[in-house]
């Protein structure tokens, strides 16, 4: 795996979801952060069990589940990271335990900038 994505990126792109918000009152907004409150951290803790389990069909499938969620958040960070995962899942490689902590890390920070912005 390349090294642990760059926290220079802000952990949320709030520009992504303005079209989600120009088409309603904003609950689906509220209801997709509440999802990636509950799930991301759920996915980061799946990848942490299936890396310990050698288990790489395990990883790609739930860092591919936790990219999705992250990109339509515009939780770039996240999506980064959960991507490199991936793709390393899918040929095979191991998960650094530094990828995992930046992982955790990010999805912590993008779950405190949503949830401040949007105050859900």
């Amino acid at each position: 795996m390349d090294g642990v994505e760059s926290t220079d990126r802000a952990p949320v792109d709030f520009a992504v979801l303005e079209p989600l918000l120009a088409i309603g009152d904003g609950s689906a907004v509220a209801s997709l952060i509440e999802l990636f409150r509950q799930h991301g951290p759920a996915d980061v803790e799946e990848i942490e069990t299936a890396a310990s389990d050698d288990d790489p069909a395990a990883v790609r499938m739930a860092a591919h589940r936790l990219r999705g969620s992250a990109a339509t958040l515009g939780a770039g960070r996240v999506e980064a990271i959960a991507r490199r995962m991936e793709e390393g899942a899918r040929s095979g490689g191991l998960v650094a335990a530094r990828d995992l902590d930046a992982l955790e890390a990010a999805v912590a920070e993008a779950i405190d900038a949503l949830t401040g912005h949007f105050g859900v």
